[in-house]
């Protein structure tokens, strides 16, 4: 290979590198979702108390609106099916994250 394809396949590669992850990121939104899922099984888990949201330095206050609504969504997507929705109320009452599903990610308080 001459000096000058060896120089273009090694830019294609860098572009290639950076930009990549950039296609796959996942936004605040989704992010939050993931989190909520993961710690409403964890609320349907006797003795569970490993929450990410009440973890030093992860509560609402140090998150953006997008990640706390898809947090809501996601936790209330576990815990809070939607037959039981007329029911009765679930969500968090912790100082670092607190919501209730009833009134979605707008109650969300912190």
């Amino acid at each position: 290979m001459e000096m000058r394809q060896i120089v273009l396949v090694s830019a294609l590669l860098i572009v290639l590198v950076i930009g990549v992850p950039s296609v796959y990121a996942e936004t605040a939104y989704q992010s939050g979702f993931k989190h909520g899922v993961a710690d409403g099984k964890c609320a349907q888990t006797a003795g569970c108390s490993d929450y990410y949201i009440t973890q030093p330095g992860t509560g609402f206050a140090f998150h953006t609106r997008d990640f706390i609504a898809g947090f809501v969504d996601g936790y209330c997507s576990v815990v809070w099916p939607p037959i039981m929705k007329a029911a009765s109320d679930a969500g968090l009452d912790a100082d670092e994250a607190s919501f209730s599903c009833r009134e979605g990610p707008s109650s969300a308080k912190w």
